[in-house]
């Protein structure tokens, strides 16, 4: 078949993808990788040998590096809560100490807290965190146990805020007001300054020096980090909180919650991503929709876009496990954090994270933020000959994962790089990976890759949720048959390898698999067969081949000692579920052979 041919099945086809499913498109990482990966983030120590020390200079140390600011000239600040010291790290990697001081106590490894103001290096602070550059040039701390904001300029540190050693939730004049372990600070373009009151709430101080109260206190609960980002015209407070991460718009009042969990009683969820929200600490806004923030319950750094897209930015914890430690070496995926507690971007985009159990500075490149992938993107790549590329399409079902290494999509080519399926017919795996994106960025992604050689297999997860969502009527079998008669078909005419998966929800298998759903939803009513028979009636007609998941997991519902399948609390699989729905599948594809039939002379 022409390029040309492939392109008009294409565009056959994507006139009526467009009415289909949202689905998230990812290229499978099935084997070590062999080219050049368009995701691949760099990691390298910014700062910090991770021992213990005050040590400034090229081989710095920290007592526990927290809050930090770029300068305007490059130069980094840095809170070292524990030494109660403001130190910068120059461009050239040096560290020096501008303000803050005393000696170690007896255990070498905190300095004792005190208040002065007055020359930089004879000031004193007592556990300073959060910092944040004014349009006047000046340095401010929130100076978390004198219950005030300090400020730093031209080497002379002033209380700008707050009653030293006086906690309380006072407005008024921002002298005469208190705070309560203020943590962290966000300066507007026209000198309002916002600040993330820890035990009161987001406190707002004008130009005038009048401080007030920011969204109610049920809202806001124990705020640890503020940061506003801007775009679109929009002026975005972000808040890291107890609850989640607010989003308020300072232009019209307007605020969101993304919660840390899912409330099903909303019946919502808060993100549709391949990782979950967590529990953010601190925040870096990029813009009005992109922030870089601090889990420190989970030890990680992420990135969250558009409130529905997260990625783990290194090594990503198992499910919910609290500070499990750092690791001295960088590999391959990156640092495994140990109670990461800030996070800052220079003007070229580099991000600087705080490891603070590990005492270090990890600085972060290569993040790309592009909503979508070309073509041109992908010839950037070196494809070896003898490399076989496998497409993943479907919902977050098949990707919503903490951790990509045990996802579906790299279990599946784990399971067929072990079994060898593909070295018999001299093909080798290729690994990359393309991010989920939203729909349209994804139908054009996706209609590139049909229109080219990109692609030689391309594995489409189906589930009586597309179904629902896309045509919201009694009938959605027949309209979704309609349109995966097309897909087939424009396949099929592009001589591109297609298969179809039947995936089944938590409440299309098991009433004790959905047992959340039931005590959530009053209008619960599922019979756990008739899902079932309807999307086999929607793929009636379809030649490619269908991989139907109901009956073996089904089975498996039936066994007396079973592990759960899908998540409570989210409804997506379980490290089981997904170990079983990739083996599964892998077993299929390994009957099917669907690399044999490769259009000649391909390879």
């Amino acid at each position: 078949m022409t390029r040309s041919s492939r392109g008009d099945a294409a565009r056959r086809l994507f006139r009526l993808f467009a009415t289909l499913l949202c689905m998230s498109i990812l290229i499978v990482p099935t084997g070590p990788a062999r080219g050049t990966q368009l995701h691949a983030l760099h990691f390298t120590i910014y700062a910090g040998s991770g021992g213990a020390g005050l040590a400034d200079g090229a081989l710095s140390s920290f007592l526990m590096p927290t809050g930090l600011a770029f300068g305007k000239h490059g130069d980094l600040f840095i809170a070292d809560t524990a030494g109660q010291r403001i130190r910068m790290r120059r461009p050239d990697g040096s560290v020096i100490t501008v303000a803050g001081g005393g000696l170690p106590n007896a255990s070498g490894l905190w300095v004792g807290g005190g208040y002065e103001d007055g020359a930089a290096m004879n000031a004193r602070f007592d556990r300073p965190e959060g910092l944040a550059f004014g349009a006047d040039g000046a340095l401010y701390i929130a100076d978390v146990g004198n219950h005030c904001i300090r400020r730093l300029y031209r080497g002379v540190v002033s209380t700008y805020a707050g009653n030293p050693k006086t906690s309380g939730a006072l407005l008024g004049t921002r002298l005469t007001a208190t705070f309560t372990a203020p943590r962290s600070i966000a300066i507007d373009k026209d000198g309002t300054m916002y600040v993330a009151d820890t035990e009161v709430g987001v406190r707002k101080i004008a130009p005038d020096g009048q401080v007030t109260a920011v969204l109610p206190p049920t809202l806001v609960v124990r705020p640890t980090s503020v940061s506003i980002g801007y775009g679109h015209g929009n002026r975005i407070l972000f808040i890291a909180t107890w609850r989640g991460i607010v989003r308020l718009n300072l232009d019209d009042g307007t605020s969101n919650l993304i919660a840390k969990h899912w409330d099903y009683k909303e019946n919502l969820p808060p993100l549709d991503s391949d990782a979950p929200l967590g529990h953010p600490y601190a925040i870096v806004a990029l813009n009005d929709q992109e922030i870089i923030y601090t889990d420190l319950v989970n030890s990680s750094v992420k990135y969250l876009r558009d409130t529905r897209y997260v990625r783990n930015l290194g090594i990503a914890p198992p499910d919910m496990a609290p500070l499990w430690g750092g690791n001295a070496s960088i590999g391959r995926d990156g640092p495994r954090y140990n109670g990461p507690m800030s996070a800052a971007v220079d003007a070229n985009g580099r991000i600087v994270v705080s490891d603070t159990g590990d005492r270090r500075l990890i600085a972060i490149t290569g993040l790309d933020r592009r909503h979508g992938y070309s073509i041109p993107d992908i010839a950037q790549m070196h494809f070896a000959k003898g490399d076989y590329r496998i497409v993943l399409s479907g919902g977050s079902y098949i990707n919503y994962t903490t951790n990509y290494n045990q996802s579906i999509a790299n279990i599946i080519g784990k399971d067929l790089t072990k079994s060898g399926a593909l070295t018999k017919v001299a093909l080798h795996p290729h690994t990359e990976y393309i991010l989920p994106t939203s729909f349209p960025a994804e139908r054009d992604f996706s209609e590139q890759v049909l229109a080219s050689d990109f692609d030689d297999l391309v594995i489409m997860f189906i589930s009586a949720y597309d179904g629902e969502e896309t045509y919201p009527v009694p009938t959605w079998d027949t309209h979704l048959n309609n349109d995966l008669k097309h897909i087939d078909k424009a396949f099929s005419d592009a001589g591109v390898p297609l298969v179809f998966v039947l995936l089944p929800r938590a409440s299309d298998l098991s009433p004790i698999e959905s047992l959340n759903l039931y005590e959530a939803r009053a209008n619960f009513n599922y019979d756990y067969v008739s899902d079932e028979t309807k999307m086999l009636t929607a793929f009636d007609g379809v030649k490619a081949p269908v991989v139907n998941l109901f009956p073996t997991l089904r089975a498996y519902e039936m066994a007396p000692a079973r592990g759960p399948l899908y998540a409570t609390n989210d409804l997506h699989f379980t490290p089981l579920g997904r170990q079983m729905v990739a083996d599964y599948v892998a077993q299929q594809l390994e009957l099917i052979k669907p690399w044999n039939r490769m259009a000649k002379g391909k390879r």
